[in-house]
């Protein structure tokens, strides 16, 4: 990904949060990139593919984060806290544009940001199997299933708690 379309995402992220989707234009992003409208249409066919961009860049920033702890050299219980508190960090970085999103419903209703949504999920799910697998064993696998429910449901219970109180809360705690 080039450095305009980052920036162009960063900034546009902040703008969306800050003043919500539709009352953002796409004068207000290139203004705040410093760019003119033409490199903004080179980058970005429109403001909802730029969203359906900032989707795309937050998930893969996020799986690239989690992913990497498989690698660290720790115990199975550090790697499973660690995981969680770097979700709840992300969660927490991009927390004003997810409450955006989460009050607009500016999700693009097509079939790519659906598949985008449905491969996050999935990687998502597939590393939390595999740590529950690595602290508890194979003992618990006819479980998996419940078990993954419980952390979808607490992580998207989380995603509301640090929404509103992002600066008061340990992540690791939680």
């Amino acid at each position: 990904m080039t450095k305009r379309k980052v920036l162009i995402i960063e900034k546009a992220s902040e703008l969306f949060a800050e003043n919500g989707f539709d009352a953002t234009s796409v004068q207000d992003i290139t203004d705040a990139c410093g760019i003119s409208k033409g490199a903004f249409y080179l980058s970005f066919k429109s403001k909802e593919s730029l969203l359906f961009s900032i989707f795309e860049y937050f998930s893969d920033k996020l799986i690239a984060r989690m992913g990497g702890l498989f690698d660290l050299d720790v115990g199975t219980r550090e790697r499973f806290e660690l995981f969680f508190s770097v979700q709840f960090e992300e969660i927490a970085r991009y927390s004003d544009f997810i409450m955006m999103q989460m009050r607009e419903q500016t999700s693009p209703g097509n079939a790519e940001m659906l598949v985008l949504i449905n491969e996050l999920r999935q990687r998502t799910y597939e590393m939390q199997e595999r740590l529950l697998l690595d602290v508890y064993g194979e003992g618990i696998h006819k479980h998996m299933p419940d078990l993954l429910v419980l952390l979808s449901g607490l992580i998207t219970g989380y995603i509301e708690i640090i929404g509103f109180n992002k600066d008061e809360l340990n992540y690791v705690e939680l």
